[in-house]
């Protein structure tokens, strides 16, 4: 599966992206801010491939010129509640510096709303990644503490439609296209 938008690609994980995608989950640049930071294994990364490759998971590589740049992700979706819990990182700080994430963000987040028909998309973040949690922000999300360390961010199609309507405005114009 291939969604594509905004000058950018989403394509489903597949088992020859792993290694790629593990080496740079390991990257200190990524690791620092996962909820999760223990260096994952070939074999753990493999294992963790078999528990989402399938249809209550999507992972996306994030592919920008031809380049894979980042991961995104709705996973866990729950079709007789209609939620899932979304996830995003990019793999270097080079990409996180422009609006490669955004533009992932609403096109995956369009995709669980209109084409999956949920009604909530959960995020858990760390406290200290400040970045992550305005990013949220900025489409809609309110948040809660979990825990000491979590927060749980919590996005409904209302107000997420605040919010992203303009951003889909700005990435027509900006990426000239008509839809």
């Amino acid at each position: 599966m291939i969604l594509e938008n905004y000058q950018i690609k989403l394509k489903r994980v597949e088992f020859e992206d792993l290694e790629y995608i593990r080496i740079a989950r390991n990257s200190d640049f990524v690791r620092k801010n996962m909820i999760y930071q223990k260096i994952i294994s070939k074999k753990e990364q493999q294992e963790w491939f078999k528990k989402i490759n399938n249809p209550e998971n999507f992972y996306f590589v994030i592919i920008h010129k031809s380049e894979k740049v980042g991961l995104i992700n709705l996973k866990d979706v729950n079709m007789e509640n209609k939620s899932a819990e979304g996830g995003i990182f990019l793999f270097s700080r080079e990409f996180a510096s422009n609006d490669i994430s955004m533009r992932a963000s609403i096109m995956l987040t369009d995709f669980g709303f209109y084409e999956l028909n949920l009604k909530k998309i959960l995020d858990r973040v760390r406290k200290d990644n400040i970045l992550a949690i305005r990013f949220n922000k900025a489409i809609g999300y309110s948040f809660h503490e979990l825990d000491s360390n979590v927060l749980v961010g919590e996005l409904f199609l209302d107000e997420y439609e605040k919010f992203a309507s303009r951003y889909r405005n700005l990435f027509n114009k900006l990426y000239n296209l008509t839809n």
